[in-house]
């Protein structure tokens, strides 16, 4: 944790079937007291400026869908703020629970080289659990400052086309390393820009600039017809 951070979940939110905000939660600062002294006062004593929580990591987004066909899709997705300097180690603590507030699923991610346009995604899907989700919560920690290159940096899903059941491109990286251990999570959204379905397609390795082959099998997956709106990455567990 980054000093002058207090707390350890600095972040705390959630979503619902019928809601549609998440809520920010910091916990206060703590005040320090310096008693006074009728004797020769000590040297003055430095403080550790405290920096909110906020002003590190913010939630750009949240998604908890039921497909109707027995799999819930997933997803928290975090930015720093507007300017402020990128963040690795930040945890993201998922919980889905049922109508009588039971977890019915937990997930915790931890999420690398995050900045202002460079998402950290938790993503998952649930399928066909003994009881619905019908709530997602969430604990983030705020990590700590890093400088690197984030999935989002290197990698980018090129020529895409959905033929009937099957979507097909290829997976291109301007990275100088190997990148290995990733999943795409293909998403779809409504008019409105909330996300319906998404896809998960796992990517064993990437050379270092070179082109991937791209092929998923849409078959019996209830996602709308057409390309998928968006392409998020983030490492495989």
């Amino acid at each position: 944790m980054a000093a002058g951070v207090l707390g350890s979940f600095v972040l705390a939110g959630g979503i619902g079937f019928g809601l549609s905000q998440w809520q920010r939660n910091a916990e206060p600062a703590a005040t320090s007291v310096v008693p006074t002294s009728t004797t020769t006062a000590p040297p003055p004593t430095t403080v550790p400026v405290t920096v909110a929580p906020g002003d590190l990591v913010m939630v750009d987004e949240v998604w908890l869908v039921d497909r109707g066909d027995g799999v819930y899709d997933w997803g928290v997705i975090v930015l720093t703020p507007p300017l402020a300097p990128e963040r690795s180690a930040i945890e993201i603590d998922v919980r889905l629970l049922d109508a009588d507030d039971a977890v019915v699923a937990r997930e915790l991610r931890v999420v690398d080289n995050v900045d202002d346009d460079s998402p950290g995604a938790a993503i998952g899907q649930l399928i066909e659990p003994e009881s619905p989700p019908v709530r997602l919560e969430f604990d983030i920690t705020v990590g700590e400052p890093s400088n690197g290159q984030s999935f989002d940096d290197v990698l980018a899903a090129r020529g895409l086309v959905r033929r009937d059941d099957e979507l097909v491109g290829r997976v291109a990286s301007s990275s100088d390393r190997l990148v290995s251990d990733v999943v795409a999570a293909f998403v779809w959204r409504d008019e409105g820009g909330d996300v319906v379905a998404m896809a998960l397609q796992p990517i064993d390795e990437v050379r270092p600039g070179s082109n991937t082959e791209l092929e998923l099998d849409l078959s019996g997956l209830n996602v709308p017809d057409g390309r998928p709106d968006d392409v998020l990455w983030f490492a495989a567990n």
